[in-house]
């Protein structure tokens, strides 16, 4: 008999390294362009709301789907890549902020009814909870067009860090726990605490404390609220760093970047918490400090993930990996420091 040959739109397509191309390029070409489109010769103009969410939500779908998609038909991907490019150019050469707001939408529902399941049969409600988070992050601009009058409130856009701020607690994690008991086997050092199932779920249930507050501050300006706000910002920062001294990294970071990279990522986790409870208790919006999770945390946690993702076996290059560190680190520093 002659086997017959697959449709090749119908050919599963792995997601992974075209996505986090895409998601590579775009962080790279993002800050290029916000900073031509200061220059008066520029032919196309974009103001910073457009700039923080074409790498907010542009750079964060694209290395979700690179992450978690996985295997799809070539006819879903290229529907995913088309409209993901029209997004882009939309954002770039318009002013059509509900235009790209509902482009946005539109991939975010494809991506979630894909990803958001696979968390459902967990029989951990911590795991079973990246669903309903994966869910909101994705359809975020939708929420904005239908619930929210203010689209650009910084106030909501807190709620997105913090949603994001919680899948990278979470994902990094899932990461950081088989690098650091491999290097520990490898240094023949004991392996004390792994995942931390009871500190992982406090600090995740903390996030979604801390979203609810912020809104309950948006509707009503309670000063019990503002102040349970504060404290549970504080409480995320301490529990964070509790769960990184409980790893005892120290003595082989300099044995493995990629390790180093991802604890620096959490770092920066803790650190932006930290920064947020003393932006309430100033009663003030510093907008630079989002960049304590955007660049600190996700650029470090997102560069170190898709090197190691795309690598596999391969030895990615020490030189690589360091210039993560200096040069994400350097870049959230001096972008939080500009803003003071």
């Amino acid at each position: 008999m002659v086997e017959q040959r697959q449709n090749p739109i119908h050919r599963l397509f792995n997601t992974k390294r075209l996505f986090f191309s895409l998601a590579s390029l775009w962080a790279a070409v993002a800050p290029l362009l916000f900073l031509c489109s200061l220059q008066t010769t520029a032919f196309f103009n974009i103001n910073l709301s457009e700039h923080g969410r074409g790498l907010l939500i542009g750079f964060t779908s694209a290395l979700i789907t690179g992450y978690l998609a996985g295997k799809r038909p070539a006819y879903e991907v290229w529907w995913l890549v088309l409209l993901w490019c029209s997004t882009r150019l939309v954002e770039i050469l318009s002013d059509q902020t509900t235009l790209s707001n509902w482009l946005y939408g539109i991939y975010g529902v494809h991506l979630a009814i894909l990803i958001a399941p696979r968390f459902w049969s967990s029989k951990k409600i911590r795991n079973w909870l990246m669903s309903p988070v994966l869910g909101v992050l994705l359809c975020f601009p939708l929420l904005i067009l239908f619930l929210y009058s203010q689209s650009e409130s910084h106030d909501w856009v807190f709620v997105f860090i913090q949603l994001l701020a919680l899948l990278m607690f979470f994902m990094a994690g899932r990461m950081i726990v088989p690098l650091l008991s491999k290097t520990k086997r490898a240094s023949q050092l004991p392996m004390q605490s792994r995942v931390q199932p009871l500190l992982e779920g406090w600090t995740m249930g903390l996030f979604l404390l801390s979203i609810i507050l912020r809104v309950s501050t948006t509707v009503s300006d309670i000063y019990f609220y503002r102040w349970l706000l504060i404290i549970n910002y504080f409480l995320l920062a301490i529990i964070i760093c509790i769960r990184v001294i409980r790893w005892q990294p120290q003595g082989i970071l300099s044995k493995d970047y990629a390790l180093t990279g991802l604890l620096l990522g959490y770092f920066w986790l803790a650190v932006a918490q930290l920064v947020f409870a003393i932006d309430v208790i100033q009663q003030q919006v510093n907008i630079t400090s989002f960049h304590l999770v955007t660049v600190g945390a996700l650029g470090l946690n997102s560069s170190v993930i898709m090197s190691l993702a795309v690598a596999k076996r391969t030895v990615i290059p020490q030189a690589i990996l360091i210039t993560y560190l200096v040069a994400i680190s350097g870049a959230t520093m001096s972008r939080f420091l500009a803003g003071i």
